[in-house]
């Protein structure tokens, strides 16, 4: 089960199999405003096997940066185009 809270996401009751096995977890992130936000899972708050810390201090963080949307204008040379007339358009 998953469950998000604010900013924080939890998971339980997840198996994975003996020996080297990946856990990945995707989450959908939104923004106010363009800039770097950095995420960071503070030493021993994952936690596997009924207790047993899997992320030792200082825990592992990353740098998400969200750039501004792009800006697309238009115009055109004349004002009105007449029906099936040619136009050009400049940027």
């Amino acid at each position: 089960m998953i469950t998000a809270v604010g900013d924080k996401v939890s998971f339980r009751g997840a198996q994975l199999p003996v020996g080297p096995s990946v856990c990945e977890v995707r989450v959908n992130v939104v923004v106010p405003v363009a800039g770097a936000y950095v995420n960071t899972m503070p030493g021993g708050t994952v936690i596997a096997n009924d207790g047993a810390v899997t992320n030792p201090q200082p825990g592992p963080s990353a740098t998400l940066h969200v750039l501004q949307p792009p800006t697309i204008a238009k115009a055109f040379a004349q004002g009105t185009v007449a029906p099936g007339a040619g136009a050009t358009a400049s940027r």
